[in-house]
């Protein structure tokens, strides 16, 4: 059985080539099922990949410039084969896809923007743009006040106990959730231009950035899971803004408020 490893945005090609292969009587696997926002799908895909002898990679600038394929081929113990994918483009435009269908990925964008919306309104007077700021990481003990406040889900990453201690940075939360609790401190995600100046933790876990790119986000730094090419300050990927992943959290910009003794003398 082969395995077939590819970036997002050759998923068009990937097909046509999974076409192709299995017009030869190759027995292909891509991608499988993963549940909606599971920030453990590594293990997955692991137990999908065990059971191949072949990993077919298609290779572009999408793929060497993927952490996720880079994961995979590393992870694979089999036979790794190298395919070239403009010999299989077939005149098609390379898309970045998504795995829900657009009906439900409608509905969830909608009702995390409405909920970002929410906590926004309630806690609009806490923000303060004009003030002086400094990039904080949000542990799992902040993620926690968060909850108790607003009501949102802890996030699935705490069902491994070694992910939920006190004192570790919070990861599996969206980008949606990671804007809701910078709006209830008062704070902003970081573009990805603050981050890259004034981050002081990276590699060990990806975080979510302000910055758009096309339907995604900007994620900054690179994890422990990944090889070093795909760590430090200068690592940059995308997610799309309702994804989960064990290796993703986030830090904000808190606002340096003057403390009261500091009032009382400017009185």
């Amino acid at each position: 059985m082969i395995f077939l490893s590819y970036a997002r945005e050759d998923r068009a090609v990937a097909l046509g080539l999974a076409t192709a292969l299995r017009a030869n009587a190759e027995s292909i696997v891509m991608d499988p099922p993963l549940p909606q926002s599971d920030p453990f799908w590594r293990t997955r895909v692991r137990l999908v990949m065990n059971r191949c002898d072949r990993m077919i990679v298609l290779w572009s600038m999408a793929a060497w410039a993927s952490p996720w394929v880079d994961q995979e081929t590393r992870a694979f113990r089999g036979r790794v084969e190298y395919i070239n994918a403009t010999d299989f483009a077939s005149g098609q435009t390379p898309v970045e896809a998504d795995e829900l269908p657009l009906a439900e990925r409608s509905r969830l964008l909608l009702f995390e923007e409405a909920r970002l919306e929410e906590v926004r309104r309630a806690f609009s007077s806490r923000h303060s743009p004009r003030l002086p700021s400094r990039l904080g990481r949000v542990s799992n003990a902040d993620y926690a006040a968060f909850i108790r406040s607003c009501g949102y889900q802890p996030p699935p990453t705490w069902s491994d106990p070694t992910l939920r201690r006190a004192e570790l940075a919070v990861t599996g939360i969206t980008w949606y959730e990671a804007q809701a609790y910078a709006a209830w401190v008062g704070g902003e995600l970081p573009t990805e231009e603050e981050w890259a100046k004034e981050a002081r933790h990276f590699g060990d876990i990806w975080e979510w950035t302000a910055t758009p790119t096309g339907a995604h986000r900007v994620i900054r730094g690179g994890s422990t899971l990944d090889s070093p090419r795909f760590r430090g300050r200068a690592a940059r990927y995308r997610n799309a803004p309702i994804d989960r992943d064990c290796v993703v959290g986030f830090s904000i910009k808190i606002p340096s408020r003057p403390n009261r003794k500091d009032r009382n003398v400017r009185r």
